[in-house]
């Protein structure tokens, strides 16, 4: 046969043997074929250490041509070959698997890396071996085999690695991880939550979750335990449960996941948990702050209408006083009647003042009301310029007001309107250098109404811009903060129109470049008009009325009485609900000036008992007080509210209504 076939190498290998057709023989033949023919090496050599067979896949493996090349002593294959162990380690030739086997070992899995001095790389070798002994128990042969598991170890290797880099990724997440088989068992636990925990690692591995130390006195255990029911059934499910550790309960977020088979079937449950403690600790202080804010929130806006409220009864004998010296001015020399102008002009600043900190108050805490109905934009614009035309007039600024095509009618409370508009033109004018140009412009945009006032004063900052409308918000206009004000106007402002559906907008080019603020509203549906209810006429003079006024503060009491006997009015004074109510059956009052805060009974109280003592006595009752009107107010067969101080005007109109046949409601 040619050298290299398959029965020149094993079969080749047997020493001695006769070249026979006998059966026996080729039966041996076939078999020694068969060898030759296996993927898997096989080496023999005598007792001497001469090889003397390689099979067809040894002979590959080891780099020989033919058995002829491979023939030689195992000392031999030294100067062709170096062996190492695994670790790196060259092992010395008693150590080869031929010089083992050699000795009578017999051995299966010894790896080495097999290395041809010929060849830069070398390769994994998995070999087995043995001895064949003679009848006198001495080696005759020795044989090993080899195989090539480069492959596979370089694979196993990767494996490992990967595996080893998914363990360190699992360990180095700040969350809980577990794989756990379908009926609870733990099989796996990362490093951080044996960590959180305080437990080793077999503590917890082969024990049941529910046996686990953290969950065995845990309150939420059957939560826990239906949870892992549900992820053996192929759903997900996650809980709030609370675990028993060393250093105290632990609140956990606990997710479980099923994981599937390539058939769909659930093989293992993930168990993954979330340490929501300190964050459930954060949530609760949270909240607590909240909670305390809002209080001192609440408090805060008590207080405003409390200072609001207080601070009317002093402002209203100074207005008062200032109204019966404007009364006599003519009689006053130059001096005083500057002095009385500045008495009634600050007073009006600081009734000013007093109704934005109610105002304010009231918004924020929910508690103001609109009275819409159908108005004419302009003429509510109009209102408002009739309440700043004092201030413009004498700062002597030149004012232009740019009509609307067509008329905008919107659904508003004209009152608060007015107020908007008297706010935006009061800014306006105050922060305008005297000569300056105000510019006001009514037009249609869409559905809306826009009302811009445009000013050509000081500007606007661009860091105070975004937040002119904030509560309180007032630019470092001048150090000496000539121009006042609480910084409470704009807040006015953007809330009330925002309560009426609209918005508010500020532009301004920095300082020194003025500013221009725009109003948007809904117009109202429909083009129909409905006429506004009549007002009563102011009255410049009244006739004489029987006037009670009922106040406990002594000051605010004489002046009002004073100013209204000016008026020409019998007035009598009552400082309690009591004696009201006696001063009232002598004296038969038409109309009563009743403050809401008296001592014991309060003022609706006085009103509902002067009804009830006189059904059929007609008699006009006006409540003073520093809030604004309400619904008990109405309820108290009060006919009329008026803030402190009142105004001159009010009091004219409260005594007209008399006149009128029939108290307003």
């Amino acid at each position: 046969m040619a050298a290299g076939s398959p029965t020149d190498t094993v079969s080749d290998a047997v020493p001695g043997e006769p070249r026979s057709s006998a059966p026996s023989e080729l039966g041996l033949r076939q078999w020694l074929t068969l060898l030759d023919n296996l993927t898997e090496g096989l080496v023999i050599a005598d007792a001497d250490g001469r090889l003397v067979s390689m099979n067809r896949a040894a002979l590959d493996l080891l780099g020989f041509e033919d058995l002829a090349d491979a023939r030689r002593h195992i000392s031999e294959f030294t100067q062709i070959f170096r062996l190492y162990a695994l670790d790196g380690r060259e092992l010395a030739l008693e150590e080869w698997p031929l010089a083992r086997a050699l000795r009578g070992e017999r051995f299966v899995d010894f790896e080495l890396i097999v290395h041809r001095t010929d060849c830069r790389e070398g390769w994994i070798a998995n070999c087995g071996g043995a001895a064949v002994r003679g009848p006198d128990g001495q080696v005759q042969f020795a044989m090993h085999t080899l195989r090539n598991v480069t492959e596979q170890r370089r694979a196993q290797q990767a494996q490992r690695e990967h595996a080893g880099q998914l363990r360190r990724l699992l360990d180095s997440l700040n969350v809980f991880v577990g794989l756990l088989s379908t009926d609870g068992v733990v099989l796996e636990a990362n490093q951080t939550l044996l960590d959180a925990m305080g437990y080793r690692k077999e503590d917890v591995v082969g024990r049941l979750l529910y046996a686990s130390p953290w969950w065995r006195h845990s309150p939420d255990l059957d939560r826990l335990r239906e949870a892992v029911q549900t992820a053996a059934g192929g759903a997900r499910q996650t809980v709030e449960a609370c675990a028993v550790l060393p250093r105290g309960q632990r609140i956990i977020e606990f997710h479980v996941a099923p994981l599937f088979d390539a058939q769909g079937r659930v093989t293992n449950i993930v168990a993954s948990g979330i340490d929501l403690t300190e964050r459930k600790a954060l949530e609760t202080q949270l909240r607590e702050q909240a909670d305390a804010l809002a209080r001192a929130d609440r408090r805060k806006n008590e207080f405003l209408a409390m200072l609001a409220h207080e601070l009317r009864n002093p402002l209203t004998p100074v207005q008062n006083a200032a109204e019966l010296l404007h009364l006599h001015a003519d009689g006053l020399d130059d001096q005083l009647r500057w002095a009385t102008e500045v008495i009634g002009r600050q007073g009006r600043h600081l009734v000013r003042l007093v109704d934005d900190l109610l105002d304010v108050a009231r918004i924020t805490q929910g508690r103001i009301r609109l009275k819409v109905e159908r108005a004419d934009l302009a003429e509510l614009v109009n209102a408002a310029l009739e309440t700043v035309a004092p201030l413009i007039h004498e700062a002597q600024h030149r004012l232009e007001v740019e009509p609307p095509r067509e008329r905008l009618m919107v659904d508003a409370d004209p009152a608060r309107i007015s107020q908007v508009f008297a706010n935006l033109l009061h800014n306006a004018a105050k922060y305008t250098a005297p000569g300056g140009h105000l510019h006001v412009k009514l037009e249609r945009e869409g559905d809306c109404a826009v009302v811009s006032v445009r000013d050509d004063g000081q500007g606007i900052a661009p860091d105070i811009l975004p937040h002119i409308f904030d509560l309180f918000a007032q630019e470092e206009r001048a150090l000496d903060r000539s121009q006042g004000g609480l910084g409470l106007g704009l807040t006015l402002v953007r809330r009330l129109v925002e309560k009426h559906g609209g918005s508010v907008s500020a532009q301004s080019s920095g300082p020194g470049c003025g500013s221009e603020f725009r109003v948007r509203l809904p117009l109202a549906e429909g083009t129909h008009a409905p006429v506004a209810k009549a007002r009563p006429a102011l009255v410049a003079t009244v006739s004489g009325k029987r006037v009670l006024v009922v106040e406990d503060n002594a000051d605010v009491a004489e002046s009002l009485a004073v100013l209204l006997e000016t008026m020409g009015h019998r007035v009598r004074v009552a400082a309690d609900g009591e004696q009201a109510l006696q001063v009232a059956e002598e004296f038969r009052p038409q109309v009563v000036l009743l403050d809401v805060g008296l001592p014991g009974m309060d003022g609706y109280e006085v009103a509902r008992r002067l009804r009830a003592a006189h059904p059929d006595r007609r008699m006009v009752c006006a409540a003073l007080t520093g809030y604004n009107a309400s619904g008990a107010a109405r309820e108290a067969a009060v006919d009329r509210h008026l803030l402190k101080p009142p105004r001159l005007e009010d009091l004219q109109q409260v005594l007209a209504a008399y006149d009128a046949g029939a108290p307003e409601t």
